[in-house]
């Protein structure tokens, strides 16, 4: 499995070999990587994306679409600010598309709604997000 995060770049060089255990540190994979794909769950396959993605060296932008699906709520809610901080670290601007309200709020950033390609709203997802979260609350009440 670590030649699969690794697949494609240059991350067996010594100096970029570092970033590589990084990248299986942040998403917990240490203890999977004598793993074969076919016997990783699909939560397990969606970290190893991650990871071959975070493992990238001279990354100038990530954009993730829907980074967590096939995850826990809990592990999501450990990954997203442990994610945050190694992008913050290295530099590197993150843009991510989500439709789950949770996660936005999480994600701690200036978001966009968007509807049939058209920006409706930008800006804090505390101010953008607080009427969607309200209703949704209501709704399970």
């Amino acid at each position: 499995m670590r030649e699969n995060v690794a697949f494609g770049s240059s991350l067996h060089q010594p100096a970029n070999a570092q970033l590589l255990e990084d990248s299986l540190a942040l998403f917990g994979l240490h203890s999977l990587v004598h793993r074969s794909p076919a016997k990783l769950s699909g939560g397990e396959r969606q970290r190893v994306n991650l990871a071959r993605a975070f493992a990238r060296p001279n990354t100038k932008l990530m954009l993730l679409d829907e980074p967590f699906t096939g995850l826990d709520l809990k592990l999501r809610d450990q990954l997203i600010p442990r994610m945050s901080q190694f992008l913050a670290a290295r530099g590197i601007p993150c843009i991510s598309v989500t439709h789950d309200v949770d996660e936005a709020l999480l994600l701690r950033a200036d978001i966009f709604r968007i509807d049939r390609g058209r920006i409706l709203d930008h800006g804090p997802a505390r101010s953008i997000l607080a009427d969607e979260r309200a209703r949704l609350l209501d709704a399970l009440r």
